[in-house]
C-alpha cells in the first residue's frame, strides 16, 4: 500500500516524538517540537510551462497530462481498452486526439512502427538537434535494451515530451514523468511542425 504524502510526514512526525522520549526530552518538549514541525508552511514554486508551438502539439500533450491524471493501468494485452495503456498506445492516443494516427485510425502501432511512421512523413529530427531543443509533443524512440528487437532501427519503447525538461511514458508501468535522455534514444519525431 502506498502511503500518502500526509501520511509520510505523520509516521515521521511520530519517529521524532518516539526519538526525543527515548532520548529523555519530555513529553511537553516533544511535543512543542512536533507542533513547530507541523506548522512549517508549505513553500511552493512555480515555473512557467513551456507551451507547444502548434495547436496539433498542444492538444497532444494536454491528452498526454490529463491521461496521465486518470491513472490507467499497464497492460499490453489490453492496450486498447478503456483504463489500460502500454508505451505506443499512449503517445497514439494523445496524438490521435489532435489529429495524427500514425496511419492507424483504430488501432496503436508499436513504437518502432510510429517512428517508421515519422520518417516517412519526414517528422524525424537530428538526436543532436533534439537534445539542443526539444519542444512539447516531441515523441522520443529509444533502443531496445538488450540485442537486436529486429524492428525498425531497433525501437522498443516511446515517450512524449511535455516540455521544462520531462516526458511522459509507461515504460512497464502506468504513465510516469521521467527525463527525456534516461535511457538510448534511437530517434526523435516532430509529428506536427
Amino acid at each position: 500500500m502506498r502511503k500518502t504524502k500526509k501520511q509520510k510526514i505523520r509516521a515521521g512526525l511520530l519517529s521524532l516524538a518516539l526519538v526525543f522520549t527515548l532520548t529523555g526530552c519530555g513529553h511537553e518538549q516533544a511535543k512543542k517540537a512536533v507542533t513547530k514541525t507541523t506548522k512549517v508552511k508549505k513553500q511552493t514554486t512555480t515555473t512557467a510551462q513551456e507551451k507547444p508551438k502548434n495547436t496539433k502539439a498542444f492538444k497532444a500533450v494536454k491528452t498526454a497530462i490529463r491521461i496521465y491524471k486518470e491513472h490507467p493501468k499497464y497492460s499490453q494485452a489490453k492496450r486498447m481498452q478503456e483504463g489500460y495503456i502500454d508505451c505506443s498506445a499512449y503517445v497514439w492516443k494523445c496524438w490521435k486526439a489532435a489529429g495524427i494516427s500514425f496511419g492507424e485510425s483504430s488501432y496503436a502501432p508499436t513504437a518502432a512502427e510510429i517512428a517508421r511512421w515519422c520518417e516517412e512523413n519526414h517528422c524525424l529530427i537530428s538526436e543532436e538537434k533534439a537534445k539542443n531543443h526539444l519542444e512539447p509533443g516531441d515523441l522520443i524512440f529509444y533502443a531496445n535494451k538488450r540485442g537486436n528487437n529486429g524492428r525498425f532501427k531497433n525501437i522498443a519503447h516511446v515517450s512524449i515530451y511535455i516540455g521544462n525538461g520531462k516526458m511522459l511514458h509507461a515504460d512497464g508501468a502506468p504513465p510516469a514523468y521521467g527525463n527525456p535522455w534516461y535511457r538510448k534514444v534511437a530517434a526523435v519525431g516532430r509529428p506536427a511542425r
